[in-house]
C-alpha cells in the first residue's frame, strides 16, 4: 500500500508495516491468518515489530487504513474481473452451496458467450447441415441462440419458403426453459464435433451421381428433371458428375479427337497430371506424334500442380464433353452404358 496518490493525510504518517499491522489487528483471526500466509519472513518480522509498538489505535487511523486497503484491493483485483468475467468466475465462489448451481445456470444463459463464439467460427453449410433435419421450432430456437450475424449466415442456407417460416417462428418465441436451451446448445456442439470427425468424409454428391449413373437413362433423366424443379443447381451438379474424367476413356476415337480439338492443350496437360497411365495413353494416342511427344515430356518433367487445380481442369474437360454430347457432336456413354463400351 505505497500508492501515495490514494493515501489520506492520516495514513501518510504511517509506515507500510504499521498500516499492515493495524489492518491485520482489525481483521478476524481466521481472516488475518490467511492474509499473513502470503508474507515473507522479513515482512512478518516488520509487521510484528510494528504491532508491538501499538498501544491504542484511534478510530480515524483504522478507518483510513481499511478504506485505503479496499481502494487498492478494488484496483488490483476487481477491476480486471468486471462484468461477465466476475459473474462467471468469482460470483459462484461467493454463493451458498445450495443456491450456486441454479443461479449459475440462470446467469450462464444471459452472460456466457461460449456457444456463440464457437458457432461463429463454423462454416454456414456445416451449421445448416446440423440443423437441416431438426423440427422447425428447434431450428428457430437454435438460430436465436447463435447470435445475429451467425444466424443470418445460416438462415441464407435454407430455401426461401423455409426462411420465411423460420423468421415467423423466431419472432414468436418469447420464453423457453433454461434446460431446453442448454440441451440444444450441447446437442449442436456435439453434432458439429461429429460432423467434422466423421460425416464430412462421405462424398455425398459424387456417391449419389454414381448411383444415378447406374439407373437406366430414362429413370435417371426423370429424376434429375424433378430435382431441377426445386433445386436446379443440385440437379446440374449431379448431372455433371454422372461422368468422371476417367470415364472419358470410353469415348470412341472420333469423339475423343473432336474433344481434343476443342480442349485447351494447357488445360489437358494439367488434367493428366497424376492420371492412370492407361488414361494418359488413351489421350496421347489420339494426338499427333509431335503433340503427344511434347505432352509426354511435360508430364514427365513439369513442375508440381496443386491437386485442386488438377481437379478443376478435369471437371472443365468433362463439362466440355457433356456439352458436346448434348449438342449431338460426340457420343458419350453415361451410367450403365459405360459397361457396354
Amino acid at each position: 500500500m505505497q500508492n501515495t496518490a490514494t493515501q489520506s493525510p492520516v495514513t501518510n504518517a504511517l509506515t507500510g508495516p504499521e498500516r499492515a499491522a493495524i489492518l491485520v489487528m482489525y481483521l478476524e483471526p481466521e481472516v488475518a491468518r490467511e492474509v499473513l500466509k502470503h508474507f515473507e519472513t522479513d515482512e512478518l518480522d516488520a509487521i510484528g515489530r510494528a504491532m508491538a509498538k501499538v498501544a491504542t489505535v484511534e478510530p480515524q487511523f483504522i478507518e483510513s487504513v481499511v478504506a485505503e486497503f479496499i481502494r487498492d484491493l478494488n484496483t488490483a483485483s476487481l477491476v480486471p474481473r468486471t462484468g461477465a468475467d466476475y459473474v462467471m468466475e468469482v460470483l459462484p465462489t461467493l454463493l451458498p452451496e445450495e443456491k450456486k448451481e441454479e443461479v449459475q445456470r440462470r446467469l450462464r444463459r444471459v452472460v456466457s458467450t461460449q456457444f456463440r463464439d464457437t458457432v461463429e467460427g463454423c462454416a454456414s453449410p456445416v451449421l445448416h447441415a446440423v440443423l437441416r433435419d431438426e423440427h422447425p421450432q428447434t431450428q428457430a430456437l437454435a438460430l436465436l441462440l447463435m447470435g445475429p450475424s451467425t444466424a443470418a449466415r445460416v438462415l441464407r442456407e435454407f430455401e426461401e419458403t423455409v426462411r420465411d417460416d423460420l423468421t415467423r417462428r423466431m419472432a414468436r418465441i418469447d420464453q423457453v426453459p433454461t434446460d431446453l436451451a442448454e440441451e440444444l446448445e450441447s446437442d449442436i456442439l456435439q453434432a458439429l464435433e461429429d460432423e467434422q470427425t466423421e460425416q464430412w468424409s462421405v462424398r455425398g454428391l459424387e456417391g449419389t451421381a454414381k448411383i444415378l449413373g447406374s439407373l437406366g437413362t430414362e429413370d435417371q433423366e426423370e429424376m434429375l428433371d424433378r430435382i431441377a424443379e426445386s433445386e436446379p443447381d443440385l440437379s446440374e451438379n449431379l448431372r455433371r458428375r454422372l461422368v468422371l474424367f476417367a470415364d472419358l476413356v470410353h469415348l470412341e476415337e472420333r469423339s475423343l479427337q473432336h474433344l481434343l480439338r476443342v480442349v485447351d492443350r494447357k488445360q489437358l496437360k494439367v488434367a493428366l497430371r497424376g492420371a492412370d497411365p492407361w488414361l494418359v495413353e488413351h489421350f496421347l494416342g489420339n494426338l499427333s506424334s509431335r503433340a503427344a511427344s511434347d505432352l509426354r515430356e511435360d508430364l514427365k518433367f513439369g513442375e508440381r500442380v496443386p491437386r485442386a487445380t488438377v481437379e478443376a481442369a478435369r471437371d472443365a474437360i468433362v463439362e466440355t464433353a457433356l456439352t458436346l454430347k448434348e449438342e449431338g457432336i460426340i457420343m458419350l456413354p453415361i451410367g450403365p452404358a459405360l459397361d457396354l463400351v
